[in-house]
């Protein structure tokens, strides 16, 4: 179901007033309306209550056209405003419209006053979406901004036609050292930091072809000739109908470093691990003098194989059994003590 038509009426004729609301009902509107004839009534009804539209006779005892207007332009600038009225001099309905009146309509012709309204409720309403998308637009616009500002990644914004950097970010311009002005209105590969020119043509190529690029590590040099490893990602979107490209470089140097670091070590590990002996399988071993067969046939002692096989180092001792049964007398003298 369709809203009410709210509409304020400055008018003081309460038959004037009658007649443009059977006008706009016989339009097939429902009308919520109040009729007012002072300043303080109009800015009382303006201040308590949203309106669609707003008529106005041209002169009034206690009031006029022009202040009421000024009325509304103060209160609700967005609300159409038209005059309605008797006789009224054409020079003088042309400055209020110029004031920012939509329209005027003389009471001898008000069938014109439904298709005014209808006309000025649409482009009320186109007017209202157009400055919804533009404050979202520069909410948007100031959002990103602000991350563009702000982010801990350098970002760089290109011509995605030319290559031509046309922004770029202060985290960027600490990462590397060079200044804004090093950097715009140059190609990407014209810039100090791109170690690699060709391969960085080649790669915008790429870019331009596909729309999406990314390399894993990348290799920057600061102004300072510092080498800087980076992962690049860079993709093509619009703005305002105009191709660019963004590209965000992310420092990987320390990660490098360490991954770097990490393969040193399992490399390291993996050295020691292979130079571990174990034993294992079965071992050949006399029974008698327990010499052990190696590999080649030979016959060796159980700990000469023991040791070239493994990283146990022997020292020897006689165990209680063997002591007593080679030296029984010392035995004896040792356990009586």
């Amino acid at each position: 179901m369709n809203q009410p038509l709210r509409v304020l009426m400055v008018e003081d004729s309460e038959d004037d007033a009658t007649l443009s609301l059977l006008t706009l009902r016989r339009g097939g509107y429902e009308v919520v309306y109040a009729a007012v004839d002072t300043p303080a009534a109009m800015r009382d009804a303006l201040e308590h209550q949203d309106w669609d539209v707003i008529t106005s006779d041209h002169a009034i005892p206690h009031f006029s056209a022009p202040a009421a207007l000024a009325l509304a332009k103060e209160l609700c600038p967005d609300v159409p405003f038209i005059i309605v009225s008797g006789q009224i001099d054409l020079n003088l309905a042309v400055s209020l419209i110029k004031e920012g009146a939509q329209d005027y309509i003389q009471k001898r012709e008000l069938p014109r006053l439904v298709p005014t309204i209808e006309r000025e409720l649409r482009e009320a309403k186109m007017r209202r979406e157009h400055q919804q998308a533009k404050d979202a637009l520069e909410i948007s616009e100031a959002r990103y901004r602000r991350l563009f500002e702000t982010a801990r990644d350098g970002i760089l914004i290109l011509d995605a036609d030319s290559g031509q950097i046309l922004d770029v970010n202060p985290f960027l311009i600490e990462m590397l050292g060079y200044s804004k002005e090093d950097l715009l209105g140059k190609k990407l590969w014209e810039i100090g930091a791109i170690r690699d020119k060709e391969a960085s043509r080649i790669a915008f190529g790429e870019l331009q072809s596909k729309g999406y690029v990314r390399y894993e590590d990348l290799p920057l040099e600061t102004i300072a000739g510092q080498p800087v490893s980076v992962e690049f990602v860079s993709n093509i979107y619009f703005v305002n109908h105009t191709k660019v490209a963004q590209c965000n470089i992310r420092d990987i140097t320390d990660r490098k470093l360490a991954e770097e670091e990490r393969e040193g070590l399992v490399i390291e590990l993996k050295k020691a691990l292979s130079q571990i002996k174990t034993l294992s399988g079965f071992l050949p071993i006399c029974a008698s003098c327990k010499k052990i067969r190696n590999d080649k046939g030979y016959w060796e002692q159980i700990e000469v194989y023991i040791r070239d096989h493994s990283e146990a180092e022997f020292s020897h001792s006689i165990c209680p059994v063997c002591a007593e049964k080679l030296y029984p007398k010392h035995y004896k003298k040792i356990m009586n003590k």
